[in-house]
């Protein structure tokens, strides 16, 4: 099978439907549903689903798992606290910023607890809950498919993008295509000249 390559001619770059690419296409639809690629996604009737990653912001702390700091005056976000930490620094410029160094225990030196407790008394920064979604973006018969659309537009969704595999196990009319495609029964017939 060939490997996911962005300069092959096959229908997942964007190359026309012809003999060549069809047989392409029937390789990596077969590897994905009878061959070695069933173990990377457990399934025979897979579709690949290209998803983007949405992140909520601004929920109670309180009915959240994820908490986050938003910095007014710098307008970021930090999803956790060792990345705020990490923008501190080691100088200490930031620390005096947030007034972090008025409290008995040093900001570095206090439990994870601790600092989201004194956090949440810095005027500077709100404190508040996040959670994550991931929404459907387009679907795609074999994973060099999805994988390609993400190449070519992940620009567009900055939060990130994945590619997650349903189950088609009763798309009963998917399944059939997909079979007939994969045993012979439906083939590329070159189109007669005109």
């Amino acid at each position: 099978m060939n490997e996911y390559n962005q300069e092959l001619e096959t229908l997942y770059n964007g190359s026309k439907l012809d003999a060549k690419t069809f047989a392409d296409f029937k390789e990596r639809l077969t590897f994905h549903s009878e061959g070695k690629g069933v173990y990377w996604h457990y399934t025979s009737d897979a579709l690949f689903v290209v998803q983007s990653r949405s992140l909520i912001n601004g929920l109670m702390p309180d009915y959240s798992d994820n908490k986050c700091i938003h910095d007014h005056e710098n307008c970021e976000t930090y999803y956790s606290m060792d990345s705020f930490v990490e923008m501190l620094g080691s100088d200490g410029e930031y620390l005096e910023h947030y007034e972090l160094n008025d409290f008995d225990t040093p900001f570095l030196e206090m439990t994870e607890s601790d600092q989201w407790d004194c956090l949440d008394t810095v005027g500077k920064l709100t404190i508040s809950g996040w959670e994550e979604r991931w929404e459907y973006v387009n679907a795609h018969f074999t994973k060099e498919a999805a994988q390609r659309f993400i190449d070519r537009k992940k620009h567009d969704y900055r939060s990130g993008m994945r590619i997650y595999v349903h189950s088609q196990y009763y798309a009963w009319e998917f399944n059939a295509i997909k079979n007939a495609i994969m045993n012979g029964d439906l083939v590329f017939k070159e189109k007669a000249n005109d």
